[in-house]
């Protein structure tokens, strides 16, 4: 059986645990502690950060791009697309890991006017996104693709930082 491991609440591996969950492939989970990961995980991750996937025949796979790739030449793909669209659906799962980092640090602003400012920047990045969605309730119009797992976890933290703040972005 596959096996992933993860910290808590990781958006990284969140869009792989999407990737497994949407085409019914089974899989365990494993949690590490980032302030104190274990050394058989150093060992493993070439970069030491997760998601780290170990693939039935023991390979060990980093980076969730990466890894949601191989699932798709692995699995049955979520959708059948064009090589050109391929490119343009990793172009936009791009901007949303790209977006991640700035979210966080959104998030975690110590006072009104770094938070306001971070936002504004934030904001951005999602209007982009919302130029795209149009009036469609997914990245490719009534399903679910690989874009929409891409951004899922950073939707759900906007909506953390809406719950919090008050502001949407």
């Amino acid at each position: 059986m596959i096996k992933l491991i993860s910290f808590k609440n990781c958006p990284f591996v969140q869009r792989v645990m999407g990737s497994l969950v949407m085409k019914n492939v089974p899989f365990e989970i494993e949690y590490i502690e980032l302030n104190n990961k274990p050394q058989w995980f150093l060992d493993i991750s070439p970069n030491g950060q997760v998601p780290v996937l170990i693939t039935e025949n023991d390979t060990v796979l980093f980076e969730s791009d990466a890894i949601v790739e191989y699932l798709d030449d692995k699995y049955t793909p979520i959708e059948e697309v064009s090589p050109e669209q391929k490119a343009l659906d990793r172009a936009w799962s791009y901007q949303a890991s790209k977006h991640y980092i700035p979210q966080c640090g959104t998030m975690a602003s110590k006072d009104k006017e770094t938070f306001e400012t971070r936002l504004a920047n934030l904001q951005k990045a999602f209007l982009k996104a919302e130029k795209k969605l149009g009036d469609t309730e997914f990245f490719k119009g009534d399903y679910i693709s690989n874009v929409d797992i891409a951004w899922l976890p950073l939707l759900h933290r906007a909506f953390v930082i809406k719950e919090r703040s008050g502001s949407i972005c």
